[in-house]
């Protein structure tokens, strides 16, 4: 008995090849088939359509599993090009499997229908895409302008290890799917037009007419027709941020002609200009963008994991609570006489008895203040960085109040300790004297009139907070949260009814008192997070309250992550009792049972 050649049931009945089943979808345009059935599955709505296909939502017939079906259009599938450049495009993304890019799960081709039928299933996302986020909402705020761009960096980084070029950046091929925790994670979407570099030839599958990009997102050698490598990417995206911080398209015109030409030879408008007064942005994250602009493809970020490096980094100076030290304000403190940065030999770093074998030093980032003003920072790689007047110390400070062997920063076992080198004027961390203590991303070394700030790179960063998370949550039990009413809040806030131990007392929404457990809280919305954190600013692990000498301390985890005490973004900071305390829309104040008895 002769079969379907679509479904491949047998069937005495056939029309062109197909049987009763199928028959429906031969008479039907390719944008007008919800309700039919495509091979395994049944689709429901148009989510998106283009020049090359339609995209479905559907649903699998005997699984109920939602999925995405991606149709080339049947006159597309009857041109030879087209219908493998959208192979092409399928077989890239399928090979990546990244968290950041769209997931392809099966590709059907079948070349016995006319014109041939050929599809894509891929995970169904629910969501909008960054230009819609864009146009409902305007100019983003800069904390996610960097979220979402170390996420795109980082799918890009992926793709381009697999020697694929995407080509068509731009905002409405950028998902964004919101998450359970209230985050944000970004989908990118449409390799039609990616180029993979070790297979030149198939670059020869565009026809004529057929787009290669978009000119208000291709770089200037796009424009040119030279040879492209990962840095156009690199310049799609950042006019993508741009975009995303201005809610403006950098360079845009009637005619593509003029587009193009505007993207060889025009600057963009600095972002500062364009950017709603109120709305903050930080010096280091516009020159991450101005670098990715760059005319010449030399002039930026060499890849897309520099890309990354560079936006996690001007996150972390965006909350950074130094002020940068500008010119003529050199008298406003007492500076050192001498300040050195001594980088040790990466090949032979110094090591102590204790640190044989402890595996690789951190990459160390460490900034000298001098009460808010920043005197100067440095990255060291060693497992010992000595900190002190004398010459041939690793930090250099030549100032009376610094000791000629002040402190030292070891690096053994996977974590970081600051040791104290018995000094006449001591050496504190995050405002109590100490003589050997653990540090932790943030912290605050006091040496002499100077302030260090500890800052590990961001990978040492993810292990030592991973220890910290562990140490908290290994001493402090779920804490006791008290619902109350708004005149017992009041008695506990002004100290007529005494708390036992330390308190967070929320003060937006609902009343509460949560009680800190001896060994500490973690904060955030992870399902071990011993204070709930809501809001979409909030990911997992967001902060920690740890307790030393007799003394409470908050940090936040992660340079994306933001603590505010009493108005100012803090690293690390030591409470005291009735601090207010702000994360996300969450805010609290830290009520301290020793101070108030």
């Amino acid at each position: 008995m002769p079969t379907c050649v679509k479904c491949h049931t047998p069937s005495e009945a056939l029309t062109s090849g197909h049987c009763p089943a199928c028959v429906p979808l031969l008479d039907f345009p390719d944008d007008n088939l919800v309700g039919q059935t495509l091979g395994e599955y049944r689709l429901t709505r148009i989510v998106g359509q283009g020049g090359m296909g339609v995209v479905y939502a559907g649903e699998h017939l005997q699984l109920g599993r939602k999925v995405a079906i991606k149709l080339l259009r049947s006159e597309r599938a009857a041109e030879q090009n087209a219908a493998r450049r959208f192979i092409n495009e399928a077989k890239a993304i399928g090979a990546l499997g990244h968290p950041n890019i769209v997931e392809i799960i099966n590709l059907v081709e079948d070349w016995q229908t006319s014109p041939p039928l050929i599809y894509m299933v891929m995970e169904l996302l629910e969501g909008i895409d960054l230009a819609q986020r864009v146009a409902t909402v305007g100019q983003l705020a800069a904390e996610e302008v960097a979220w979402l761009g170390v996420q795109i960096a980082d799918a890009l980084e992926t793709v381009h290890q697999a020697n694929i070029l995407h080509r068509d950046l731009k905002p409405e091929n950028i998902f964004l799917v919101p998450q359970k925790n209230g985050d944000t994670r970004v989908k990118l979407l449409d390799f039609g037009v990616a180029k993979l570099l070790d297979q030149p030839q198939l670059d020869s599958l565009t026809g004529p007419g057929m787009a290669v990009g978009t000119p208000q997102y291709m770089a200037p050698e796009h424009v040119l027709g030279e040879t492209l490598d990962q840095r156009a990417d690199i310049y799609g995206l950042g006019l993508v941020l741009y975009e995303m911080l201005t809610a403006t398209v950098a360079f845009d015109a009637t005619q593509e002609g003029e587009v193009m030409v505007r993207q060889v030879h025009e600057p963009v408008i600095p972002i500062a200009d364009l950017r709603d007064p109120g709305k903050p942005l930080a010096p280091a994250l516009e020159a991450v963008i101005m670098c990715c602009l760059a005319k010449s493809r030399h002039d930026r970020y060499p890849s897309a994991a520099a890309l990354k490096d560079a936006l996690i980094e001007a996150s972390a100076a965006a909350d950074d609570p130094l002020v940068p030290l500008d010119a003529g304000d050199e008298d406003d403190f007492d500076a050192p006489k001498t300040l050195h940065f001594i980088r040790p030999s990466p090949i032979a770093p110094r090591t102590t008895p204790g640190d044989v074998g402890v595996g690789p030093a951190p990459r160390v980032h460490l900034v000298v203040a001098l009460g808010r003003r920043r005197v100067g920072e440095f990255t060291l790689d060693s497992t010992l960085v000595r900190i002190g007047r004398e010459a041939d110390q690793d930090v250099l400070i030549e100032n009376s109040s610094v000791s000629r062997f002040h402190c030292v920063i070891r690096h053994k076992r996977g974590q970081c300790f600051v040791v104290d080198l018995d000094t006449s004027n001591g050496t504190t961390l995050n405002g109590k004297s100490i003589k050997v203590e653990r540090l932790s991303p943030g912290d605050q070394i006091g040496v002499g009139k100077y302030i260090v700030f500890f800052q590990p790179n961001h990978r040492q960063l993810e292990k030592l907070e991973s220890a910290t998370i562990a140490a908290v949550a290994g001493a402090a039990a779920v804490p006791e949260t008290t619902y109350l009413r708004r005149d017992e809040l009041d008695a506990l806030r002004l100290g007529q009814t005494k708390a036992l131990s330390a308190q967070l007392v929320r003060i937006a929404g609902r009343p509460e008192a949560v009680t800190i457990a001896p060994g500490g809280a973690i904060l955030g919305n992870a399902p071990d997070a011993t204070v709930k954190l809501e809001g979409w600013l909030i990911r997992g692990h967001h902060a920690v309250i740890s307790k030393s000498n007799f003394a409470y301390t908050i940090r936040k985890l992660g340079r994306w992550r933001s603590v505010f005490v009493n108005g100012e973004s803090v690293s690390a900071q030591v409470l005291n009792n009735k601090d207010q305390i702000r994360i996300g829309n969450n805010r609290f104040e830290f009520l301290d049972a020793v101070s108030e008895s």
